[in-house]
């Protein structure tokens, strides 16, 4: 059973979340799946949401992970972003698609970095980034996370 649904900016797709789990992509028109169905969630899929380019398909669980994925392809985008301690309710991208709210019910908005993989910037980085280069280059509203685990910590 799906229990969350959003349409793509240009109305050709849906995606959906259910209470298996998982996360799927279909072609409006003829209803069909497209592409494989998406794992990772360990507990109902809450909520779901499109960039707006259409490109990132973002996913909420009960677990208070929020997951990205590339909607052509279903490849994972970085690690799930953590931080909640309840379920995801709610999911909403800037207008920019730089950044992505989620809403828990834990009472609390997070704001993540939207517009790059994590695993983009660690494959050009040396060091892990620090935490005046968060504030800089991602947001001094957002949470530091670490983005580079397997790269040596660099400090302010």
């Amino acid at each position: 059973m799906r229990r969350s649904l959003a349409f793509s900016p240009d109305g050709r797709r849906l995606v959906s979340g259910g209470f298996d789990t998982t996360v799927r992509v279909w072609d409006v028109a003829s209803g069909k799946q497209i592409g494989n169905t998406l794992t990772g969630h360990t507990k109902l899929v809450r909520s779901v949401a499109f960039s707006p380019d259409g490109v990132v398909v973002a996913s909420g669980g009960d677990n208070g992970e929020v997951r990205l994925r590339d909607s052509r392809t279903g490849q994972e985008l970085g690690s799930p972003f953590t931080g909640h301690t309840r379920q995801v309710a709610g999911l909403a991208f800037q207008p920019d698609g730089h950044q992505l709210a989620s809403a828990s019910w834990d009472s609390t908005i997070r704001l993540w970095p939207a517009g790059a993989a994590p695993k983009d910037l660690c494959d050009k980085l040396t060091t892990d980034i620090s935490p005046n280069d968060w504030r800089v280059w991602v947001s001094p509203d957002i949470p530091r996370q670490p983005l580079c685990p397997g790269l040596p910590a660099q400090r302010d």
